[in-house]
């Protein structure tokens, strides 16, 4: 291949990819396609397409692209991480993402970085164990390294270890200062230990950082409302309400804020019913929902949501029929 040849692959592929900056998927699959016409074995150029035709709702011919890189993938690092992470995200197959990462990991032995993101790819595609251990390596090798602190304060999270990721989380807390997402892991992992008012403080750390997450909001009314601060915890709450409208995952939590924290179901029930009517597919909210009509004397709505529950999660359905009387005042 020519130095010009080789130019206008890399031109071709470079527009593809900030077509799919803009979020031009059609656009940028062309491009992509042109690319692969001068060059059909470029591992980057075959990743691209995958995403392209990922964003483009092709899951199939995003799949196939991805298999079509596998077969030109050498050794080199960058290309396992592209090809591990685009089967977990375009192709849904952990276990294969899973192979291509570990076979980088035992490559990148001695470097901290690399180590870093590894541990960091590991824990997106669901393997905290294998994440935390990655972690721990790049932080043997390079200890002030702010993002693998990070990366093993979450895995700590994932496996409920709140305990042990809070020293972690702290250091990141530090060593990454414009990133909310180190505070709102502490303030999580606080919160989970019960150590209420330091985590309020944490939360609000990630707010400064993140002033328009509103989840961070929800999670530091709840660590207020926990040290007694009721009245400040629930005017923040109060102010979410009409976001919370066209939201769902945030209607859930201030649905499970008002009946978990408060004890109000019957203002968490209008919440939990908008999450619903918004996305009918969050279990979580027809779950706790069950219970916000039980403690307000509706038992017939109840019997109706855990059908509609058991429609989309049997297990949680199960969960729901097994605990109906039990564990009542204790989801309220």
């Amino acid at each position: 291949m020519t130095d010009e040849h080789r130019q206008n692959v890399e031109d071709l592929l470079s527009s593809g990819l900030k077509a799919l900056a803009d979020g031009n998927a059609q656009e940028a699959r062309g491009l992509i396609d042109k690319a692969l016409v001068l060059d059909s074995t470029r591992v980057d150029s075959l990743l691209a397409t995958s995403l392209a035709c990922w964003m483009a709702g092709d899951l199939e011919a995003a799949t196939d692209a991805v298999k079509a890189a596998s077969c030109y993938i050498s050794d080199d690092i960058g290309e396992l991480v592209m090809v591990g992470l685009a089967y977990a995200r375009g192709g849904n197959d952990a276990s294969t993402a899973y192979h291509y990462l570990m076979r980088a990991l035992s490559l990148a032995e001695g470097d901290g970085e690399l180590t870093s993101v590894l541990a960091d790819a590991l824990l997106e595609i669901g393997f905290p164990d294998e994440s935390r251990d990655a972690a721990e390596r790049a932080l043997s090798i390079q200890p002030e390294l702010a993002e693998a602190s990070l990366t093993l304060g979450s895995a700590y999270i994932a496996l409920d270890n709140y305990e042990d990721a809070i020293e972690h989380l702290i250091r990141a807390t530090h060593g990454i200062p414009d990133n909310a997402v180190p505070p709102f892991l502490l303030g999580v992992a606080l919160y989970e230990t019960g150590q209420w008012a330091d985590a309020a403080r944490a939360f609000g750390e990630a707010a400064k950082r993140e002033p328009d997450d509103h989840m961070i909001d929800v999670w530091r009314a709840k660590a207020l409302y926990e040290t007694g601060q009721t009245d400040a915890a629930i005017s923040i709450i109060d102010n979410l309400l009409e976001e919370a409208q066209e939201d769902a995952d945030l209607a859930v939590e201030i649905g499970n804020f008002y009946g978990l924290n408060a004890e109000m179901p019957s203002k968490a029930i209008p919440l939990l019913e908008k999450a619903i009517k918004l996305d009918p597919t969050l279990s979580e909210a027809y779950f706790n929902l069950i219970y916000a009509y039980l403690l307000t004397g509706n038992e017939t709505q109840a019997r109706k949501t855990l059908m509609r529950l058991s429609e989309i999660d049997i297990e949680l359905a199960q969960l729901a029929i097994e605990n109906l009387m039990s564990i009542t005042d204790e989801i309220y």
